[in-house]
C-alpha cells in the first residue's frame, strides 16, 4: 500500500480484504478504481465526483449508494501517521537545500539527490503494521 498525495492506492488483495467491493452495504464508499487500479479516497473524499459532479460523500449522505461503510480501521490509522511522516520528509528536503547551492539556487534544475528528495517528500510511503 502506498499513499500519494492525492489518494491511497492498494492491491487487489488489499481492497479484496479492506474495502470489500462487491459486499453491498459492507463495501467501504470510498473504494473507487481509478487510473492506477484501486483507490481510497477516505482522506480526499472531495476527489470522488460521478459525471454529474456529485461527490461520493453527498450520494452517502444521502443514502444514494449500495456501499455504505465510512472507511476501516486500516485506513483510519494512517491519518496522524501521514502528517508525521510527511513533514519528516519535507524536513529532509530542506535540509538537502541547506547544503546543496545548485538546488537552493536552481528550483526547477534539482540536483539528483535533491529531487528524489522531493519527489520523496511528495509521495509517502506508509508500511502497513
Amino acid at each position: 500500500m502506498r499513499i500519494g498525495t492525492v489518494s491511497i492506492h492498494l492491491e487487489d488483495k488489499e481492497a479484496s480484504e479492506l474495502c470489500r467491493p462487491g459486499a453491498g452495504a459492507d463495501t467501504c464508499i470510498w473504494l473507487v478504481m481509478g487510473q492506477d487500479g484501486w483507490e481510497c479516497l477516505y482522506y480526499n473524499r472531495a476527489e470522488g465526483r460521478n459525471l454529474l459532479g456529485e461527490t461520493l460523500e453527498e450520494k452517502w449522505k444521502a443514502g444514494n449508494t449500495v456501499a455504505k461503510r465510512d472507511g476501516c480501521d486500516e485506513v483510519k490509522q494512517f491519518g496522524d501517521d501521514i502528517s508525521f511522516i510527511v513533514l519528516e520528509k519535507i524536513k529532509k528536503f530542506h535540509a538537502h537545500l541547506d547544503i546543496c547551492e545548485q538546488c537552493r539556487n536552481h528550483p526547477f534544475g534539482l540536483c539528483s539527490e535533491g529531487a528524489l528528495l522531493l519527489k520523496d517528500a511528495g509521495e509517502p510511503t506508509i508500511k502497513r503494521r
